[in-house]
C-alpha cells in the first residue's frame, strides 16, 4: 500500500496478483516457477480524478514497479537453483494491470501518462493489462493509438478487460503458457511414478532431496490406480463417504455445491496434476462438493486404506503426500482470505 506517500492522490495500492487469483490448483512445478520470480503479475489500483497533476505520479509508481522486478529477474537469473535451475531459463512473462474501478475521470494529459506507461511496457518487456476503464476513456486512448501495435517494432500486448479478475486470469495463462514450454509434459501415456513426482513438484525435485524421495515415490506410484472415466461422469457427490484421494493426469474435473436454493453451483476446474479429496480422504470426513468429469478424464485414484497401509510401511512417503495436500490447503486458505478481503473494499 502506497500510504502517505504524494502517489496516494493516484495509485490507491500496489498490489501482488496472487493475493487476488487463486493459485490453489496450480500444478506444483508452475506455482514454485512462479513464486521464484516473485509471480510478476503487478497491480496498480487507480483511484479518484487522473489529470495533469496526478499522471505524474502514475508514471513513477509504475515505473518504479517495473524496475523492481527487472532487478529481482537479473539477481535470479545469477543464482538459480534446484527447479529453477532445471525449468526458469527465462523469466515468465511480466504483466503490469492497471486498474480503473476506481477511477473518475482521465483528461487529456493522463491519456498522454497511459500512453508513456506503455512506452514503458514495451522497453520493459511486459505486458500492460487495463481493468475497468471508462468508455470515454477508452475513446481518448483510442484515438491516441494507446491499443494499436507499435508498426515495425517489437510486439506490445495492451489489452482491456471490462472485469478485474479477467485481467489477472489472462496473466495467469501467459504464465502457464511459458511454464508449460519451459517443463516435459504430462500426458496420457505417462507413468503413474511420473505424474506423482510432477505433483509432488518441489517436495522432491530440489538435488539434496532427489536421492531420498525416489523410493517414496515409487512407493506412491504403486499404490495409485489408473481409471478413465468419460465427460458427464460423477466421480463423487458431496455428503458421500470419503474412501480415496485423486491426482488428475488428463482431462479436467469441476467441482460444485448446492446453495442454500438447492441450486447446483460450479466452484472451479480442476486442471491436470491436481490433487482433489487430499482433506476428506486424510479425516475420512464427508465429501464436501460434488466431482464430476468436465472432460474425458484419466485419474489415479489412492484408497484411503491404501494411505493407511502406505503409513504404516512408510511413514516419509505419507508425510510427503501429506505435506503437498497441506501445501494446497495453504494456498487456498490464501484465497479465502484475498478474496474476502477484496470484496471487503
Amino acid at each position: 500500500r502506497i500510504g502517505s506517500t504524494p502517489a496516494a492522490a493516484a495509485v490507491r495500492s500496489v498490489l501482488n496478483g496472487t493475493v487476488i487469483l487463486s493459485n490453489a490448483h496450480r500444478e506444483p512445478q508452475h506455482a514454485a516457477y512462479l513464486r521464484a520470480w516473485g509471480d510478476r503479475r503487478l497491480v496498480l489500483v487507480l483511484q479518484g480524478l487522473l489529470n495533469f497533476a496526478t499522471a505524474p505520479l502514475i508514471l513513477d509508481v509504475a515505473k518504479r514497479e517495473l524496475a523492481a522486478a527487472a532487478a529481482v529477474s537479473t539477481a535470479l537469473l545469477k543464482r538459480r537453483s534446484g527447479t529453477a535451475q532445471q525449468l526458469l531459463e527465462k523469466p515468465p512473462p511480466l504483466c503490469l494491470v492497471a486498474r480503473c474501478a476506481l477511477v473518475t475521470a482521465l483528461d487529456y494529459s493522463a491519456a498522454r501518462a497511459f500512453v508513456e506507461l506503455r512506452q514503458a511496457c514495451l522497453e520493459s518487456d511486459a505486458t500492460l493489462l487495463v481493468s475497468e476503464l471508462d468508455p470515454a476513456a477508452r475513446v481518448v486512448l483510442d484515438r491516441l493509438g494507446f491499443f494499436t501495435e507499435p508498426p515495425g517494432g517489437p510486439a506490445l500486448t495492451v489489452r482491456h478487460f471490462d472485469e478485474f479478475l479477467d485481467a489477472l486470469d489472462y496473466a495467469e495463462d501467459l504464465h502457464l503458457a511459458n511454464f508449460q514450454r519451459a517443463r516435459p509434459a504430462i500426458d496420457a501415456d505417462s507413468s503413474n511414478e511420473r505424474v506423482v513426482q510432477a505433483v509432488l513438484g518441489e517436495l522432491v525435485d530440489s538435488p539434496h532431496k532427489q536421492r531420498s524421495s525416489a523410493a517414496h515415490v515409487a512407493l506412491l506410484a504403486a499404490a495409485f490406480r489408473r481409471r478413465s472415466y468419460p465427460r458427464g461422469h460423477v466421480v463423487w457427490r458431496a455428503g458421500d463417504d470419503s474412501d480415496a484421494l485423486v491426482l488428475v493426469v488428463h482431462g479436467t474435473l469441476k467441482t460444485s455445491r448446492r446453495d442454500s436454493k438447492g441450486k447446483e453451483r460450479v466452484i472451479e476446474v480442476v486442471p491436470p496434476l491436481s490433487m482433489v479429496g487430499y482433506l476428506s480422504a486424510f479425516a475420512r470426513s464427508p465429501r464436501h462438493v460434488t466431482l464430476v468429469a468436465d472432460t474425458d478424464v484419466q485419474l489415479l485414484i489412492l484408497r484411503a486404506r491404501d494411505v493407511d497401509d502406505i503409513v504404516a510401511k512408510d511413514p516419509a512417503a505419507a508425510l510427503l503426500l501429506l505435506r503437498a495436500g497441506i501445501s494446497r490447503s495453504a494456498d487456498e486458505y490464501d484465497h479465502l482470505v484475498a478474496l474476502a478481503a477484496e470484496m471487503a473494499n
